[in-house]
């Protein structure tokens, strides 16, 4: 989305309507078909887990920028219930790297 606003904020400055209009379609796309789907119940789930924690905060962050960018681009929201793949402690990318020594 950064790179998608910059890119925005560059046909504006240059009044390249054109270009506004493709990297504002594609914002719109992009939070549809990722974003939009999953943050509900992600944010939630931060906030949840990580109680008033510093997890809890960058959820509730998260969660207000894609709805504030899900009502700019009219762009309807999934819903907290969306369900989110679990984690298992038996995945590798789930352990701790253990320490050289």
């Amino acid at each position: 989305m950064g790179f998608l606003a910059r890119k925005e904020a560059y046909a504006i400055e240059f009044d390249d309507e054109a270009r506004k209009e493709e990297t504002v379609s594609a914002q719109r796309l992009f939070l549809r078909d990722h974003l939009a789907r999953f943050a509900p119940a992600f944010g939630r789930a931060l906030e949840r887990e990580d109680g008033e924690g510093f997890y809890a905060g960058l959820g509730a962050l998260f969660l207000a920028l894609v709805t504030h960018e899900c009502d700019r681009l009219n762009v309807r929201m999934g819903t907290p219930a969306q369900r989110l793949p679990q984690i298992r402690s038996e995945n590798r990318l789930a352990e701790p790297r253990p320490r050289a020594t």
